[in-house]
């Protein structure tokens, strides 16, 4: 397994993994499918101080996460695997790298908003030592109040 920097080259691979995603409910919230457009268009905006790495096994793609950067010291991470990815420490590579841009970046605080239903989500975010962020966090970030909205420090 590789993991490197997504470019919008990336952008129909990413569509379709997150549009089975989304199709089959499997582990986000979002409900629309997405072009290969609008991820390209995303993938450029994140090249303006985010972040997108794809993890991926000989040109197949097994999942992605991404970073927008909120602030000087705070970014929302995304992380999508796909099912048959999942259980292989695909998410956990991914954030090893993620936390070394974070930390190179001067990110401090990653926050994951994960949908109250989202149970596995919220595991995998535990398990790889997110904890609950403060309440106020959550109000003042402006998430829906369905979202559980976990924390993570790259220090």
């Amino acid at each position: 397994m590789s993991i490197r920097l997504a470019t919008s080259a990336d952008a129909a691979a990413i569509a379709a993994l997150l549009n089975t995603l989304i199709a089959d409910r499997d582990g986000t919230a979002l409900n629309v499918s997405v072009s290969s457009d609008e991820e390209a268009d995303y993938l450029r905006r994140l090249q303006q101080g985010g972040l997108c790495l794809l993890a991926e096994e000989i040109d197949v793609p097994l999942g992605f996460q991404s970073v927008e950067k909120l602030g000087p010291e705070l970014g929302e991470i995304g992380t999508f695997i796909r099912q048959e990815s999942r259980g292989l420490g695909v998410g956990r590579l991914l954030l090893e790298e993620t936390r070394r841009w974070a930390q190179g970046k001067g990110i401090t605080t990653l926050l994951a908003a994960v949908a109250a239903h989202n149970e596995r989500g919220q595991r995998a975010y535990r398990a790889w030592g997110f904890t609950e962020a403060s309440a106020g966090l959550l109000e003042t970030l402006g998430h829906a109040p369905d979202s559980v909205l976990l924390e993570f420090r790259t220090d």
